[in-house]
């Protein structure tokens, strides 16, 4: 399957651009609107212990937001993507990405922190086509791991396996 001729990868692609995730620098002056490739309602759900949140307290907190928090943060860190891999839903309506986030200070190039994430984007179809609507990031420890969470949270079909995958600013 070629994942790049499937409209999910294209919007996950706009995703990547507008969070930095290729360059690491987000402008939000640009004044492109997060509307091309998310629904109005579009937020990021961090599941504990992902960005400091707890079990059962867990806020969908809207893209705009998560743009501009990662603006600030990222004029401090770089963040590289590697070990990624990547399923499509059959029904259409999910991408599900697994990579580790090796994170760094700009000032001293060492890695300071080794996040596995497991990255499950929604989609719904809008008036204006298909829309990211929510993104889930759970903790991950491998490929394997991920596929078991998509299975159980978001129950995604027995057969689905990640594939190993240089998408999305991914390194390795």
């Amino acid at each position: 399957m070629n994942f790049k001729d499937d409209e999910r990868y294209k919007l996950m692609h706009e995703w990547a651009l507008h969070f930095g995730y290729y360059d690491g620098r987000i402008d939000i002056t640009a004044g492109d609107s997060l509307e091309a490739f998310t629904t109005h309602d579009a937020g990021l759900l961090a599941h504990a212990p992902l960005w400091g949140t707890k079990p059962g307290k867990e806020v969908l907190v809207p893209v705009h937001q998560v743009r501009a928090n990662l603006a600030k943060i990222l004029r401090w860190l770089n963040v590289r993507r590697h070990n990624m891999h990547i399923a499509l839903h059959p029904d259409g309506q999910s991408l599900c990405l697994f990579f580790v986030a090796k994170i760094s200070t700009k000032l001293i190039p060492i890695t300071i922190q080794k996040v596995p994430v497991l990255f499950n984007v929604r989609y719904t179809k809008t008036e204006k086509g298909l829309r990211i609507s929510q993104v889930d990031e759970w903790p991950g420890h491998t490929p394997r791991d991920a596929e078991r969470l998509i299975k159980e949270k978001f129950e995604w079909p027995k057969s689905i396996t990640l594939k190993a995958a240089r998408v999305f600013g991914a390194v390795s």
